[in-house]
């Protein structure tokens, strides 16, 4: 790509740092003082995002072809609000969502958020509010507090949250046993100084240091190992999701790792407890996934298959731990990371989170090669929701690309009804499904929200009238009496806790077929539930025509739930889904 071509693509960037500059673990010697990325995570989601096409890029071999971003012909605005040590302060997020407003932005992709719930009164979510009223669509990362239940962040319906999926593509590295035997393992590896040759192999745990027990050389917990015992060797770690670690148990992987490398180990085989086979270190820094060693990630069913090995090959167990390859396997895809973060949405139980899912587990993009970055590197791979986020940043910037006049709700209902929800899990972890923008962009229906949707929508959440007015610049007068649930939200999914009769709206939009269509209803009930709908037919005289239905919910049993059905407007050329759950989260 010539440079003029990249200045044309970045059209701008600025950097905020006086929140920053406020905290105690603020490190000045560090921060690079301009719009000059730090760490890769900015430039990693920026390309995705939107990067042109460059071709022959992968990440010491692996992953290679030809990347590209989401919105390849899209303009970048950079605003960099994050610093080592403080990172990312509401201040500076606040500033930049100004900035960018008074730029004339239509996305902001936000790769950023807390570790917990914002109530929809927090700074944070009113600056989202007050983008998405000035026809700015907020696509933000859901969380990567995964994969337990409520887990999921960035919860406020007037933005969109992203959770994270799986592609077809995983990375074998293969364990070939003394025996002939060979266990299919998973790695990400730039290491090239592999021995052709079996070299030793051992039991973590046969061999601990003398201030550590077994248990601990089992988990290869760092200082565990007997150095004299470990030496030359591959190391067999088994990993379990309740041993406690000194740096936190999402470090295990690594700190396994480094527990071989400081015993002079060869290489690690490191088993994990929830392995499959999306398996890859957890972390999003790539010093996790480059394993300065051979290393190779399995199940504790295959460690058991090892130890048989060692246990009947008592003179010299051996084992050759190969060079990771790329490897395209269905089976892999359609999944959630184990580290997107789940509903059910902790402050809004009736406004069903994640939004939908995109692509976020081991995503090679553009890294960054500033002057003492660690790890420094022109591509990389990487994992999280932050990596999911730019996906749908990217097809929503195509889909705005087409249609100029959608509103951000409009944009996000496309993307969501036109979803593919995943044939295992629930919408709690891929919500809608996972983002289609072949489809997205021609969805013929949109359930659209506005500025006086989202101000009802507040009513319900007693809020004072100082509150209230701060937030939306209404009296509280203006509020119906009683208010409507949360649940009343013209929203592109349906959440219930109690019998419910909802009324949504929908607007046509298929400008393939301007003088209009007509749509017919298919339901699928939830387990436990019955859902009427009334009427069946909606015919449609033209573009923006508005026609509303009447969703009625029943509960027959409350054993089955959480539970998730669906509703679909088809006219035979488009299918417009909306998943339906029925819940007794409080």
């Amino acid at each position: 790509m010539l440079l003029s071509e990249f200045l044309i693509l970045l059209i701008g960037a600025k950097w905020f740092i006086d929140g920053s500059e406020a905290f105690d673990e603020f490190d000045a010697a560090k921060a690079i003082r301009s719009v000059r990325d730090s760490e890769g995570h900015g430039t990693h989601c920026a390309s995705t995002a939107a990067g042109v096409r460059v071709n022959d890029v992968s990440f010491a071999g692996l992953a290679a072809g030809t990347a590209v971003g989401g919105a390849p012909y899209a303009k970048i605005a950079v605003y960099k609000v994050c610093w080592q040590g403080s990172g990312c302060a509401d201040a500076d997020v606040l500033s930049a969502f100004d900035e960018a407003a008074k730029d004339g932005v239509d996305i902001i992709s936000l790769s950023v958020g807390p570790n917990t719930p914002q109530p929809y009164d927090s700074p944070t979510s009113i600056i989202k509010y007050h983008a998405a009223v000035a026809g700015i669509l907020v696509s933000e990362s859901a969380g990567n507090e995964g994969p337990g239940e409520g887990t999921v962040t960035n919860v406020v319906p007037w933005a969109m949250s992203v959770g994270a999926s799986t592609t077809d593509r995983v990375f074998i590295a293969d364990v070939e046993l003394g025996d002939g035997k060979v266990i299919e393992g998973l790695a990400i590896n730039s290491f090239t100084e592999f021995l052709e040759g079996p070299v030793a192999l051992v039991s973590g745990g046969a061999i601990p240091s003398a201030s550590f027990s077994s248990e601990d050389a089992s988990f290869c917990v760092p200082g565990s190992l007997d150095t004299t015992a470990a030496f030359g060797k591959v190391v067999l770690c088994k990993q379990k999701l309740v041993h406690s670690y000194p740096n936190g148990t999402l470090d295990r992987d690594y700190n396994a790792l480094n527990a071989v490398l400081e015993a002079q180990g060869y290489g690690a085989i490191i088993a994990n407890e929830n392995f499959s086979d999306i398996y890859f270190p957890y972390n999003f820094k790539l010093p996790l996934y480059d394993a300065p060693l051979p290393e190779s990630g399995i199940s504790f069913e295959q460690a058991a298959e090892i130890e048989t090995y060692i246990t009947d090959t008592p003179s010299m167990p051996t084992a050759t731990v190969k060079p990771p390859a790329t490897v395209f396997k269905t089976s892999s895809s359609q999944q959630v990371g184990p580290f997107s973060s789940r509903g059910p949405n902790r402050i809004t139980p009736d406004i069903l989170k994640p939004d939908l899912v995109a692509p976020g587990v081991d995503i090679l993009a553009a890294y960054t090669e500033a002057a003492g970055v660690e790890d420094a590197a022109k591509y990389t791979l990487l994992s999280g929701t932050s990596m999911a986020c730019p996906h749908a940043s990217g097809a929503a910037a195509l889909i705005k690309a087409k249609h100029r006049t959608w509103s951000p709700a409009g944009i996000k209902s496309a993307l969501m009804t036109t979803a593919k929800p995943f044939k295992t899990g629930t919408s709690l972890d891929w919500g809608a499904g996972e983002i289609d923008i072949t489809s997205a962009v021609d969805p013929g229906l949109i359930y659209d929200l506005g500025k006086e949707d989202y101000d009802i929508f507040l009513c319900g959440f007693n809020f004072s009238e100082s509150d209230y007015n701060a937030i939306t610049g209404q009296d509280l007068s203006a509020c119906p009496v009683p208010p409507p649930g949360h649940s009343a939200l013209n929203y592109p999914s349906m959440s219930v806790s109690e019998d419910s009769d909802l009324v949504r709206t929908l607007t046509y939009v298929d400008d393939h077929e301007p003088a209009g269509s007509t749509y017919t209803v298919t339901v699928s009930d939830p387990a436990g539930a019955s859902i009427t709908v009334d009427p069946q037919t909606l015919t449609f005289s033209g573009l923006e025509d508005k026609k509303s239905f009447t969703m009625s919910i029943r509960i027959t049993s409350s054993q089955t739930l959480p539970s998730f059905g669906s509703i679909t407007w088809s006219d035979g050329s488009h299918n417009v889904n909306s998943i339906v759950m029925v819940h007794s989260f409080k």
